[in-house]
């Protein structure tokens, strides 16, 4: 499947798992570049690439070719995606440092 096929797909469907598979195959070097920026190599990775993904999904409607490449949409959104989910897990990190946020209680 092409990424534009691919992209079409998901504007109609971001949970559709072999437009998913084809939009990462086909541009997995450009997002591995973004989430290894923000996360290096950790075991936050898998998880992170996974999410990052499922946003890059969701924001397909968004996706104008009269501005940009594909490659460059995708490249743009993996890297604000990774941003956005490292910058939440940094918070909740130092939130839960300085006792504003707390473990759930079992």
């Amino acid at each position: 499947m092409t990424s534009e096929e691919a992209l079409c797909r998901l504007a109609d469907k971001p949970s559709d798992p072999q437009a998913l598979e084809s939009l990462y195959t086909n541009h997995r070097t450009v997002i591995e570049a973004a989430i290894k920026k923000w996360f290096g190599r950790n075991t936050l990775v898998p998880h992170a690439t996974r999410y990052v993904l499922g946003r890059i999904a969701v924001r397909t409607p968004a996706f104008a070719p009269q501005r940009q490449t594909l490659e460059a949409f995708v490249a743009e959104l993996a890297n604000e995606e990774s941003k956005r989910l490292h910058e939440e897990i940094e918070q909740r990190i130092a939130d839960f440092r300085s006792g504003v946020a707390k473990l759930p209680q079992s």
